[in-house]
């Protein structure tokens, strides 16, 4: 399961405060106010979130009607939206200033909360920001294969997908590179990643690369800002920074993911 280059600029401070504050700290010491301020820009994001459950163990479901659910930037928490399942959890965020680094936030009782990866916003509207959010105990049975709790709220999570070229991959669900090495930086220890996804769509400690589920994954690391990157021969990635924040996941989803991008 389981996602563009990713700006580092301006967020080397931002990876000191996280260290030092609380997650309900973190939104308004993080980034310093842009001109024009929040809510005033001309930019939009937009996207989709994708929820998943599991009733049964093993038997992962999607859900489509899933009622009060909410997007907002985590920059400038007042931006925000509901999500209606009438409308496929679509959303469009406004009042985007230009040339910002931006990391929106989904919130549900049920759902782990998530960030996506943290994004450049240039001149032009950011669309295809999408979530892929899994209920609490998905994530809680991922992460306790490795003797981590996510109940405690000092540890932070990441997920992405190394995708491969082909005629999905400006989806969602793009398929997996296989064969690929993912690096990051600052490193985390052995133990806790990067793990990534069997076929079966289990992080698995047996792998050192991608297979072709693409997907990888760190559980219970320090909080801070982590830049991430793919190496495979013949190709390039995009590369993604991940705000990493005690008690949410981060997750880069497809397309805007560690997209495969061919040497010519």
């Amino acid at each position: 399961m389981s996602i563009s280059t990713a700006a580092r600029t301006g967020l080397l401070l931002g990876a000191t405060l996280l260290l030092s504050c609380s997650p309900a700290e973190q939104n308004d010491t993080v980034d310093s106010v842009p001109e024009p301020a929040w809510g005033e820009g001309e930019r939009s994001l937009s996207g989709n979130a994708y929820f998943f459950t599991m009733e049964t163990l093993g038997d992962i479901q999607q859900v489509t009607d899933l009622q009060g659910a909410t997007v907002y930037l985590f920059e400038a928490p007042e931006i925000r939206q509901t999500l209606d399942p009438q409308n496929e959890h679509a959303f469009t965020l406004t009042g985007i200033p230009d040339n910002v680094d931006v990391t929106l936030a989904l919130v549900h009782e049920d759902y782990f909360p998530q960030l996506t990866a943290t994004y450049r916003v240039g001149t032009e509207d950011l669309d295809k920001l999408n979530f892929q959010s899994v209920s609490n105990d998905i994530l809680s049975l991922s992460a306790g294969r490795f003797n981590v709790d996510t109940s405690d709220e000092t540890l932070c999570h990441m997920v992405t997908t190394v995708t491969a070229v082909s005629e999905n991959q400006e989806l969602w669900w793009a398929v997996g590179e296989p064969g690929a090495k993912v690096s990051i930086d600052p490193a985390v220890p052995a133990d806790r990643g990067p793990l990534y996804f069997n076929t079966n769509v289990l992080p698995d400690l047996t792998l050192t690369e991608t297979s072709e589920d693409g997907g990888v994954t760190v559980f219970g690391v320090d909080p801070g800002v982590y830049h991430w990157t793919a190496h495979k021969d013949g190709f390039t990635f995009d590369e993604l920074t991940m705000k990493c924040v005690g008690g949410w996941v981060t997750n880069g989803v497809p397309p805007r993911a560690l997209q495969a991008q061919p040497i010519e």
